[in-house]
């Protein structure tokens, strides 16, 4: 795959989190998880694509790839058991479930009001558009597979990468010594959760 796009994927990543891994083979561990992910995750959706006579990617395909990466890959849909008794807690919606935390019912502080008196909308949060740098790699992939996705679904398809990469490096930080890539190795295989990674 294209590791320049890997890189700096892997480097933003690490950038939000707030978290430095310098290691070199602890990265170069971290680049091979992230080629198996991306590889495993449109693997699936493709398969699923060809089971059902289809040339594209939709939301329906998405559906049925998360229930079988959960079905595979979680003790139950509300959280993953960890060594040491603690679990990975994930909200509901990490698994497709709508929780009701974000409809318009619950409602909570916004940060975006509308100011009237300044005449501003909606403030600006960040700065401009940013491709992500998995896009290229993803449309790579499904070249090779002779599938097509829509930009709405190589999206979505990117932020199911986000959500386990973030909560694997989430995992990371909790330990208290330099990260190897034996450690990194050691967390995957140790939680079922990330058994996509492999």
């Amino acid at each position: 795959m294209n590791n320049s796009n890997l890189h700096l994927y892997i480097n933003d990543i690490l950038l939000k989190n707030n978290y430095e891994i310098k290691n070199k083979l602890a990265i170069k561990c971290l680049h091979d998880c992230l080629d198996s992910i991306i590889f495993n995750i449109i693997s699936i959706a493709c398969i699923i694509c060809y089971i059902n006579n289809s040339k594209s990617i939709s939301n329906q395909t998405l559906t049925i790839m998360n229930a079988y990466i959960i079905d595979n890959c979680s003790t139950n849909s509300s959280s993953v058991k960890k060594t040491g008794g603690n679990s990975i807690v994930m909200p509901s919606e990490f698994y497709g479930v709508d929780s009701g935390r974000y409809s318009p019912a619950n409602i909570t502080n916004d940060i975006l009001n509308i100011d009237f008196n300044s005449q501003t909308l909606r403030p600006q949060i960040g700065g401009g558009i940013k491709k992500n740098h998995l896009t290229q790699v993803i449309d790579k992939l499904l070249d090779y597979y002779k599938i097509k996705a829509s930009k709405q679904i190589i999206n979505k398809i990117i932020k199911i990468i986000d959500n386990y990469v973030n909560c694997l490096i989430c995992k990371l930080k909790t330990i208290k010594k330099p990260v190897t890539n034996v450690i990194i190795k050691q967390v995957i295989k140790k939680n079922k959760l990330f058994k996509i990674f492999s």
